[in-house]
């Protein structure tokens, strides 16, 4: 795609010209990569000529969870799953033994919904990466990667199916 600078406004080029300024595109100069960048989102131009622009945010890839001793950073695609245990969640990683955590299940589908993380049981929050099978029936189950069944439930079973569906070509 190639973008013609004179499509736009003196005032949103003299703005783009101090975008490209203040930003890492400085160096390059093009307006061109700039709009393409995955560093801006949208860009609009108001009625008065004025320009403005939405940064991306950055994905979340770590994730702080609260322990008895403080709190450990974990990297958020190394949980497999988080289980529920009353009031309490458990959460298992690829490499290395599970944390009970005091923050519920839910807390934890909140935070962790925008990082392909999808509720698939009242008790169970999976992490579509980690996703290896599914067995049909009346909810189902997922197979994860390290080998852990977990049941889908019926209600849930809708949401997973369109879940899996935009996250892997199918």
């Amino acid at each position: 795609m190639s973008l013609d600078s004179s499509c736009f406004s003196s005032q949103t080029q003299k703005t783009m010209s101090t975008l490209l300024l203040n930003n890492e595109y400085r160096d390059t100069g093009s307006l061109e990569e700039l709009l393409e960048s995955d560093t801006i989102e949208t860009v609009i131009e108001t009625g008065e000529g004025d320009f403005v622009y939405q940064k991306k945010a950055a994905k979340k890839s770590k994730l702080c969870i609260p322990s008895l001793r403080g709190f450990r950073v974990v990297d958020i695609n190394t949980i497999i799953y988080c289980e529920a245990s009353s009031n309490y969640t458990n959460i298992h990683f690829t490499n290395g033994p599970s944390i009970c955590t005091p923050r519920s299940i839910f807390e934890y589908e909140d935070l962790l919904e925008d990082c392909n993380f999808v509720r698939i049981h009242k008790s169970f929050v999976v992490n579509l990466e980690h996703v290896k099978e599914y067995i049909r029936g009346e909810g189902g189950t997922v197979i994860l990667s390290n080998g852990h069944e977990v049941d889908v439930s019926r209600r849930k079973k809708d949401l997973l199916m369109t879940r899996i569906k935009d996250y892997y070509k199918f």
